[in-house]
């Protein structure tokens, strides 16, 4: 098993979602809500990775794009796009987020055993921002590590 899994448990049920042509997973406990696609008000100096806030139930919403952290190009928005309203603790507070789906295929359940680390060589993402790998029939799932992806985005827009 890998970083930041609770060891004690022996599965963990995800939301599988396409970015691009690769698929990653979200623990469902972190996911509020699913959304067609809704409009976006573009934020001055927010980068690629923050997309623009979004309104959801008269809230407004931050926009996320993993795409950018996972070097993966970003496609026009279809009939399959979505966006993941998800929440979660970082740096002790809890934040609501909207993340950009280019698919979102099913829930599904993984036995925590057939979790990999990311190797050490041969990848070009952040060690970081990837709490593990599974095999699976389609191919590689991706286990994002959201909290130090969200945590280091925070860390440099405070910065600025």
């Amino acid at each position: 098993m890998t970083k930041d899994l609770n060891r004690s448990a022996k599965t963990l049920t995800v939301v599988a979602l396409r970015l691009g042509e690769r698929i990653f997973a979200i623990e469902t406990s972190a996911v509020l809500e699913i959304l067609s696609p809704i409009p976006v008000t573009r934020v001055p100096h927010g980068g690629a990775f923050a997309q623009g806030v979004i309104n959801v139930r008269g809230g407004v919403v931050p926009l996320a794009d993993l795409r950018v952290i996972f070097s993966i190009p970003t496609p026009p928005v279809d009939e399959n796009t979505r966006v993941l309203v998800l929440q979660m603790p970082i740096e002790n507070e809890l934040i609501t987020v909207g993340v950009s789906a280019d698919e979102v295929r099913e829930v599904v359940t993984i036995d925590c055993d057939r979790i990999e680390p990311l190797p050490p060589t041969g990848t070009i993402w952040p060690a970081d921002y990837v709490r593990g790998l599974v095999q699976g029939p389609e191919g590689i799932t991706i286990l994002p590590d959201l909290n130090n992806i969200f945590a280091a985005h925070i860390a440099t827009a405070n910065a600025l």
